[in-house]
């Protein structure tokens, strides 16, 4: 987004009745001398010129248009005290145009360093040979996969290693930008920011017009047009497919992408390979599909191969990648990618491999399996989040500040007996944006996820 073209900026005595910051915490909104910040004052002026009443009217159209598309909010989640749900907050998180260039920027930048990361792992291993990353984060991850160790290293016609990708992003006290989490196996939320963008855009059109906010439609063609520049290495006129394991089509979001985009919805037991190809079971026989566009975990997505099993599996699939029969988006072990004990290490692959410092840092990591760090993480618990080091689903994230001592000292022996398992990050003060509740407006912190593939045509696509 850019900052709006505003000719009167709201008052501080005008928007303090309509907005509260949280005192001591840096908001996005507001600065530290109560003004609005240049990017959303095109909002305040709007909720300045209607007043309160006016956030639950958009709220209350946002959650119409939202039943009447039957789109991925559920009808039980706009439902009074129902907390298994979520809605959508009218609201959008606004940025200036300068903010968002160093977000493009530095995504763009962190595509490509994993991009090289993926390649050398599954190929020459130089990360290992010279210790760049510790052997024990690669051999002991459930999403490193042994089987394809030779292929995504950019000699096979329509290979894919990096496909769509997500970002958690959050701001700190200085408004710096900084990535909690990164998300190379099928990131969940795709379809649902696009559901957000349409339904917002229909609740406050003028203010869209007047901020000129970048559309998210070209980013959209752009992943179209990557998907069938690899199809096309196959087949003059490539199918591509978008796999997912809702057999009863009930997930609205992977629905409403496969409609957006023009692309068949198949479930895994409907593929068969034959010949090294991909095809799926028609009535007039087997239909040859040409890409994959996955939506569940790629570790387990062959039958044969696979030391986990998963009901997204399609027994031949690894061989038909490794000769040529199929494009999948992503490479099928790229979740190993998603380790936050890599954190500690990118700093300096940025610098030695891209010859750049890094533009949006990670969270502060430290990896356990390192003695300096472990003793750093076990003698400041209160002041850390423990994670797993591997895959995210293997330990619930904890914050140190809110366990009993009893639960520290188990903790503690948990990470002694098994230290690169764990990691460290540092409890970050995230800054705060409006939210609306009811008829108020109230600052929430708030994390933001971000898209983006990297195109060996075009470069990196940020949306």
């Amino acid at each position: 987004m850019s900052a709006p073209n505003v000719r009167d900026a709201p008052a501080a005595s005008e928007t303090e009745s309509l907005y509260q910051a949280l005192p001591d915490v840096r908001d996005e909104a507001f600065s530290a001398d109560r003004s609005v910040r240049p990017a959303w004052q095109g909002l305040f002026e709007s909720i300045g010129r209607h007043q309160l009443p006016v956030i639950e009217t958009w709220q209350r159209e946002a959650d119409r248009i939202a039943r009447e598309r039957g789109l991925a909010y559920r009808y039980e989640s706009l439902e009074k005290d129902h907390v298994a749900g979520w809605r959508l907050d009218p609201i959008p998180w606004i940025f200036s145009e300068a903010d968002w260039a160093r977000i493009d920027a530095g995504l763009s930048q962190r595509l490509q360093l994993y991009d090289l990361i993926l390649r050398d792992l599954y190929g020459e291993q130089t990360l290992l040979k010279d210790a760049k990353i510790p052997r024990a984060i690669i051999y002991r991850h459930s999403q490193y996969v042994r089987a394809l160790v030779g292929y995504g290293v950019g000699d096979r016609r329509g290979e894919i290693r990096l496909g769509m990708s997500g970002f958690d992003l959050s701001l700190d006290a200085t408004g710096t930008p900084f990535v909690i989490n990164d998300r190379y196996d099928c990131p969940f939320g795709l379809g649902l920011a696009l559901e957000n963008r349409s339904i917002t855009n229909r609740v406050l059109p003028r203010l869209f017009r007047r901020n000129r906010i970048r559309q998210v439609g070209p980013f959209f063609e752009s992943w179209f047009q990557f998907l069938q520049r690899h199809g096309e290495a196959l087949s003059e006129e490539p199918t591509i497919a978008i796999a997912d394991v809702d057999s009863e089509h009930r997930d609205a979001e992977i629905g409403f992408l496969s409609n957006y985009c023009g692309m068949m919805r198949v479930h895994p037991e409907d593929l068969t390979v034959r010949d090294g190809r991909v095809s799926i079971r028609a009535l007039q026989g087997l239909v040859p599909i040409d890409v994959i566009w996955r939506t569940t975990s790629g570790a387990g997505s062959d039958a044969l191969e696979s030391e986990q099993r998963s009901e997204a599996s399609i027994a031949g699939l690894f061989q038909a990648l490794r000769v040529g029969g199929v494009a999948m988006a992503s490479h099928p072990g790229c979740g190993l990618l998603q380790c936050p004990a890599f954190y500690p290490f990118l700093r300096q692959l940025c610098r030695d491999w891209l010859d750049q410092d890094i533009i949006l840092p990670s969270v502060a990591t430290w990896w356990c399996g390192q003695p300096k760090e472990r003793d750093h993480v076990l003698a400041n618990l209160d002041n850390l989040v423990i994670k797993s080091a591997f895959h995210h689903h293997s330990f619930n994230p904890v914050r140190g500040c809110c366990l009993s001592q009893e639960e520290k000292a188990k903790l503690k022996q948990q990470i002694l007996h098994s230290p690169e398992a764990f990691v460290g990050q540092e409890d970050a003060l995230v800054s705060t944006v409006p939210t609306t509740r009811g008829r108020q407006l109230i600052p929430e912190r708030a994390a933001l996820r971000v898209f983006g593939f990297l195109d060996d045509v075009e470069g990196a696509q940020v949306m």
